[in-house]
């Protein structure tokens, strides 16, 4: 089994609980001690901007 994770997102910031959940998968991943990767296409590259994900929350409630 590998502990390598690739998490695709296609959503941006105009549709933050689809963006988050990918992100909250990936941050999950991480701290079960996986390599995660974070593929951002289409409206998804928004999110590589700085400071655009800092207003975004989780569906979850989970925070950082």
């Amino acid at each position: 089994m590998t502990d390598n994770v690739l998490i695709s997102i296609a959503c941006g910031t105009d549709n933050p609980n689809r963006a988050t959940r990918g992100l909250f998968l990936a941050a999950v991943a991480q701290r079960q001690g996986k390599n995660v990767s974070v593929f951002l296409l289409d409206e998804g590259v928004y999110l590589a901007r700085k400071g655009a994900v800092e207003p975004l929350r989780a569906v979850t409630g989970f925070s950082r």
